[in-house]
């Protein structure tokens, strides 16, 4: 198979189908927006889109996976605060 003939079916098929100025390339780019903008890591996402390392698919979304800093670092603070919650109430518990 050649390398653009997915492209030239697409091409061939998007007018039959309704889909107008669109490109396959645009849809490859939004469904892997979609999937790091909704969670998903990026090594599964680079794997999906056939990335040899993450570190492709993270220069290519990184202004997708910047909200994820900020999650992990609400994560890591909800769970520093259960503990010390916990800490706290064993605490008064044996006094």
């Amino acid at each position: 198979m050649k390398l653009d003939a997915p492209t030239k079916a697409f091409g061939a098929a998007a007018p039959r189908l309704r889909i107008i100025r669109v490109t396959l390339h645009s849809r490859r780019y939004a469904v892997a927006t979609w999937a790091l903008a909704g969670g998903s890591d990026v090594r599964s996402v680079a794997a999906l889109l056939g990335h040899s390392a993450a570190s492709t698919t993270l220069n290519v979304y990184c202004h997708v996976v910047t909200g994820a800093q900020e999650r992990a670092v609400a994560t890591i603070s909800n769970a520093l605060e259960a503990a010390k919650a916990r800490r706290t109430s064993a605490e008064n518990g044996r006094r």
